[in-house]
């Protein structure tokens, strides 16, 4: 058992992947902070994940182009996702692995909470696999953004 440092519950270790385990320091509570943060320290260890789960087995005998080609269809889909639960009106209804969720002692996540978590895991795992740094290009980025005029110049 881990016992959280910040409320003292605590959480069988066997419930927990080996990558959160090396550096947990709290529970799995959504508002403890478990790990670092940062941009580029949840895309390597979602890259990771995805490389133990076998999502980058075949990278290697593809082209740039096969990859990349498969990494945005498969970020599309996630947003897809997003307009569809929206569609059905269950876009703030617990999402269908809430009770997988609730079985590991994390939180149960709405629709939205999912797919959004989704399509950030997705996008960290693909700037990864390009070893793109996406932490630097996003606070480039937003530097950038902050200097526009309103609505960068557009008119809607």
């Amino acid at each position: 058992m881990i016992k959280c440092q910040q409320c003292g519950s605590t959480t069988p270790e066997k419930r927990l992947p080996a990558w959160i385990l090396g550096s947990l320091r709290y529970c799995t509570h959504a508002y403890h902070n478990v790990y670092d943060n940062s941009i580029n320290a949840w895309a390597s260890r979602n890259y990771q994940n995805c490389v133990e789960h076998g999502f980058h087995d075949d990278d290697q005998n593809k082209s740039l182009q096969e990859n990349l080609a498969v990494w945005m269809m498969n970020l599309h889909t996630e947003i897809s996702e997003v307009w569809e639960a929206y569609r059905a009106g269950k876009l703030f209804e617990p999402c269908d692995k809430s009770e997988k969720l609730k079985a590991l002692g994390l939180p149960a996540l709405t629709c939205v909470e999912e797919e959004f978590a989704d399509i950030f895991l997705r996008l960290v795992d693909d700037a990864k696999a390009m070893n793109v740094d996406l932490e630097r290009a996003v606070n480039v980025k937003h530097a950038y953004n902050v200097s526009r005029p309103h609505m960068h110049g557009k008119k809607c």
